[in-house]
């Protein structure tokens, strides 16, 4: 029981921050659009990211909403904060020799080390969760 309850805090959390973080794109999308042209990133790229990266952040809360689709959410959750946290440290350690401006809504006032530290707390939370999963699913699968 208390890893159910470990797995439905991981998910409420992973839920708030991405569904949190798509709608502020989405309710600002011409200034989402004008700070993803400002990242170190190729055109082509930020345009692909300006019109995917929302939807896949709330298909992410989706997922995780739901117990038959948590596990994928989670592996999501992972790939999207190791991409993001990835981002991160190259900006933290200058790898681009700019810093380009912070994301959106009350995150761009965290600046890039805290929003680092951010980032890696939901990355280990999402390592954590998929952990919890994969164990349960191994302890379900000797009882049978």
């Amino acid at each position: 029981m208390k890893s159910k309850t470990a797995l439905d805090i991981i998910s409420f959390l992973l839920i708030l921050l991405f569904i949190y973080t798509a709608v502020s794109k989405l309710i600002d999308f011409n200034q989402f659009k004008g700070q993803m042209y400002n990242q170190t990133l190729p055109r082509a790229v930020a345009k692909l990211l300006i019109w995917t990266l929302p939807e896949i952040e709330i298909l992410t809360g989706l997922l995780l909403l739901f117990e038959k689709t948590k596990p994928y959410g989670f592996y999501l959750s992972l790939i999207l904060m190791i991409l993001f946290t990835g981002y991160i440290i190259l900006v933290v350690l200058n790898y681009f020799g700019r810093v380009p401006c912070s994301c959106g809504g009350v995150i761009k006032y965290l600046g890039w080390k805290l929003h680092l530290i951010f980032n890696l707390f939901f990355l280990l939370l999402s390592i954590l969760a998929i952990f919890i999963t994969n164990r349960e699913r191994g302890l379900v699968g000797k009882e049978k």
